[in-house]
């Protein structure tokens, strides 16, 4: 059983990346650079922080006794 703990962060972190690109995604069409920049960087520690706990952290095989 996964902890749920570490399943909600995971289901954060993937929340919060769909909001960052869809914003990017806005500012593309609009042309707004500093706004593509910043949810740029966003997604990168969002994806980085993801990966981080996708490797350290098997949520489904990780057992709590």
């Amino acid at each position: 059983m996964a902890n749920d703990y570490l399943v909600e962060i995971h289901n954060y972190i993937t929340q919060k990346i769909k909001e960052s690109t869809a914003t990017k995604d806005r500012a593309r069409k609009q042309g707004n650079t500093r706004e593509i920049c910043f949810h740029s960087g966003q997604l990168a520690e969002l994806i980085a922080i993801r990966d981080f706990l996708s490797t350290r952290f098997d949520l489904d095989t990780q057992k709590y006794y």
